[in-house]
């Protein structure tokens, strides 16, 4: 039952008026790098810098920090991996929003809150970092 809900779903998406980045999704990641608008990743990346990492301040420096020590002492790189893929998913969301939506500028509240969860781990990290260089 939820599969054909999810078919019926999918063959609407797909029909839809919905610019071609969901029929892109579907080729693979060769068809979408084709199709990557520098221009637009220009504005996604300035947009995310000035309505997000602008705002963390102190907690940017921090990470900065802990990386940078963490890369010395080859410690919690795994973590920075997930750390990193979360990241990137958010830039890749904020790109694909982008896209679809053509207002997207306009409610930089949005990506806020989709970087949210960022915060306890950049804290988490830096502990993780920081405790196993003091070990």
């Amino acid at each position: 039952m939820v599969y054909q809900s999810w078919k019926n779903f999918e063959s609407r998406i797909i029909e839809s008026s919905l610019p071609s980045f969901i029929g892109i999704a579907g080729f693979g990641l060769s068809t979408f790098l084709k199709n990557l608008d520098l221009v637009r990743v220009e504005t996604v990346s300035v947009f995310l810098f000035r309505n997000i990492i602008k705002s963390w301040d102190l907690t940017t420096l921090l990470v900065v920090t802990a990386v940078i020590l963490g890369f010395l002492t080859k410690r919690g790189r795994g973590f920075l991996l997930i750390l990193m893929g979360n990241i990137a998913l958010l830039f890749l969301g904020t790109y694909v929003f982008s896209i679809i939506y053509p207002g997207w500028i306009n409610i930089p509240d949005s990506a806020v809150r989709m970087s949210m969860f960022l915060l306890p781990f950049f804290i988490f990290y830096t502990g993780v970092v920081i405790q196993k260089t003091r070990n």
